[in-house]
């Protein structure tokens, strides 16, 4: 088993978890679009809550296309450590940005990650 390929895996895992970063993104830009037609949310002004849900998906969008793109990468053998390093990290710094659903994101893009580091050249 200390031989064996896990890139197929490992770009399954990654694939999924960047579409998990992406519609979440696409999810905060709508809630975004729904505070500010709504004004004030408890007090807190809807600018100030309007700033932060801009700053969580685009932390989203971001990580969610670093990580598709080092999914894409992980199963050329050349690239693979290089991709994974990639999805790892942004994977991690993904969970800044909401960690895609219910941090589905975060934990499918590490185990992506590790798997790709782990799997045979």
């Amino acid at each position: 088993m200390a031989n064996a390929d896990y890139s197929q895996a490992a770009m399954v895992l990654a694939l999924i978890g960047a579409l998990s970063f992406i519609v979440a993104a696409v999810l905060g830009f709508i809630a975004l679009a729904s505070i500010e037609s709504i004004g004030a949310v408890s007090g807190i002004p809807a600018s100030l809550m309007g700033g932060a849900l801009m700053m969580v998906a685009i932390i989203s969008v971001v990580c969610g296309i670093v990580v598709l793109v080092g999914a894409l990468m992980i199963k050329n053998p050349a690239k693979r450590q290089t991709a994974s390093i990639l999805v790892l990290v942004f994977g991690v710094i993904g969970f800044l940005g909401g960690g895609g659903i219910i941090l589905t994101g975060t934990i499918l893009s590490v185990i992506a990650g590790i798997l790709g580091l782990i799997s045979k050249s």
